[in-house]
């Protein structure tokens, strides 16, 4: 009887065995350590897929299951509030968007029109009247960004930094603070007001002389234009 009991036992013991190294084996069919016969996934504790110790999964691969998982709950967060937003958040965006290829443009559409050139200083090298006019409108009416007095740089040093010179001791006695002075590189193209002239006339010259209508008492087009 005592032979049979410990026959029971040691298939029982057997048995156990086997099947603690199936699951062992199971646990670690990712990883190249070897299975282990005593706790179920002992062996993997350290297994790059973080697999061991609490059944299947283990407390390392739960770990980064939960963080998954709360990753993936902040990105519906705020996939959520975006859409609840909507649409002004993409309206936004894209007048930015829009805006931001005429930005250069606008800039320097602001700086030719602020920068004063050789035809704003006389002989003696001072502002003439029309500089000292073009100065007040840049500093009264333009945007604060903007309010930037260029002083387009001349080929001789000496007289780029006196014009210089005289156009920031104006802006400092009017202006204060209000206003600043630099350099320009540019080059500007500034028309004066002979030449709107002259394309003006030359239009009206240009065009044909009104036809007047016959004095018969027919004023149609038909019978302006046929006489």
């Amino acid at each position: 009887m005592s032979q049979s009991i410990s026959a029971w036992k040691y298939c029982a013991a057997l048995l156990v065995s086997v099947l603690m190294a199936g699951v062992s084996l199971a646990q670690c069919d990712t990883c190249g350590n070897e299975a282990s016969f005593s706790y179920p996934g002992a062996t993997c504790a350290t297994c790059s897929t973080g697999q061991g110790l609490i059944g299947r999964g283990g407390h390392v691969h739960g770990e980064v299951l939960k963080a998954k998982i709360e990753h993936a709950r902040q990105i519906d967060s705020r996939v959520v509030a975006r859409n609840e937003a909507w649409p002004k958040p993409f309206g936004c965006a894209s007048r930015n968007l829009y805006a931001s290829y005429w930005a250069p443009i606008t800039r320097a559409g602001f700086a030719d029109q602020n920068t004063l050139s050789a035809i704003h200083f006389g002989e003696d090298g001072k502002l003439t009247k029309y500089a000292k006019n073009q100065i007040a409108g840049i500093l009264r009416n333009m945007p604060q960004k903007y309010k930037t007095v260029y002083v387009q740089r001349d080929k001789d040093e000496a007289t780029s930094m006196e014009r210089l010179n005289h156009v920031q001791s104006l802006v400092s006695t009017w202006y204060g603070q209000n206003g600043r002075v630099a350099f320009s590189d540019r080059n500007p193209i500034i028309q004066n007001g002979l030449r709107a002239e002259n394309i003006y006339n030359g239009y009206n010259a240009a065009m044909a002389p009104p036809i007047i209508p016959v004095s018969d008492g027919q004023s149609s087009i038909s019978a302006s234009v046929g006489n």
